[in-house]
């Protein structure tokens, strides 16, 4: 079977397909994940409403750490109707296992100072060196030790 396509016109995301990209060697398994990607992402620029694609580009992206574009398909896919409950159910937990995860991302806005707490830590640290290096001696040249 060619690699390139895991998936059919049919049928965009079978169930077996994520674990079936995911497993083998490392290598291979990139170059799988990054197929099915790429065949979900085409799918979806035709289909944009595909309930199947949607979700299953959207665990693709929260299992390989794009957390932020699975949240953005997961929650396209979760105001579409489901094709059954326990479809529903299942997107429903990727997109609160997204969601929760969000909690411990760190957003900045360019040109924002650092965190508050990061400031406190540095001026510490930075405190602590300047008093321990003011009691450093180094010899000038020639003088003994």
């Amino acid at each position: 079977m060619d690699d390139r396509h895991l998936t059919t016109a049919s049928a965009p995301v079978r169930p077996g397909d994520l674990t079936s990209a995911l497993s083998g060697s490392p290598t291979n398994a990139r170059v799988r994940v990054a197929n099915l990607k790429s065949d979900l992402e085409a799918w979806l620029d035709d289909h944009p409403d595909d309930y199947a694609a949607l979700v299953g580009l959207g665990e693709l992206n929260l299992r390989v750490g794009l957390k932020r574009p699975a949240r953005a398909l997961l929650y396209r896919a979760s105001i579409l109707k489901p094709p059954n409950w326990e479809a529903y159910q299942r997107t429903a937990l990727l997109l609160r296992r997204a969601e929760a995860e969000q909690s411990l991302e760190l957003e900045r806005v360019a040109g924002a100072p650092p965190p508050r707490w990061l400031r406190h830590i540095v001026r510490a640290m930075t405190e602590r060196l300047r008093v321990v290096s003011s009691q450093w001696r180094f010899p000038a040249r020639g003088e003994p030790e």
